[in-house]
């Protein structure tokens, strides 16, 4: 398995459109997928490939100095369960932090919401170092609660015990 950085905006959309395209547990809305495909033009984009074949992405958005967070990421069912999100994951974290950012985040969907693919996701960023931070109920919509994760890129300096 190679690890790319993609540049290229047409390539780009190209990858996460059909990589999207064949998840639909997770990307069933063909809307939301072509707007994912399109925004992915702009932002830092990761790319895993079997050969010449892309099997799995992630493309992120500065937001500002501190934070980046990633917009959306997939990876081919039949590669699922191969660790290549996770070295997605470390790529993006390693790159980002290299550049001086502090935090990685990501949105995805909550637990108040049914769905098993989205326990999966869930667990996948629990274990990769992802903290969620907050529920946001209708940011997307009242069907679809948002659950705002965060991951520190640099461990914390100094001793925070403190006593009141």
């Amino acid at each position: 398995m190679e690890y790319r950085h993609v540049l290229d905006p047409d390539r780009k959309e190209e990858i996460c459109r059909c990589i999207l395209l064949a998840l639909p547990a997770w990307f069933g809305d063909l809307k939301a997928v072509r707007q994912y495909a399109k925004q992915a033009r702009e932002q830092f984009f990761l790319c895993a490939m079997d050969g010449e074949d892309p099997v799995g992405f992630l493309a992120a958005l500065e937001h500002s100095f501190v934070a980046c967070e990633i917009t959306v990421m997939g990876v081919l069912p039949s590669f699922h369960r191969r660790g290549i999100g996770q070295k997605l994951l470390e790529a993006c974290a390693r790159s980002f932090r290299a550049r001086g950012y502090h935090y990685l985040t990501i949105k995805t969907l909550a637990d108040t919401a049914d769905s098993a693919s989205y326990v999966k996701t869930r667990a996948f960023y629990l274990a990769e170092g992802f903290e969620p931070l907050e529920i946001f109920e209708t940011l997307w919509n009242k069907d679809s609660p948002c659950l705002y994760m965060v991951k520190p890129l640099f461990e914390l300096q100094g001793d925070y015990d403190l006593d009141f």
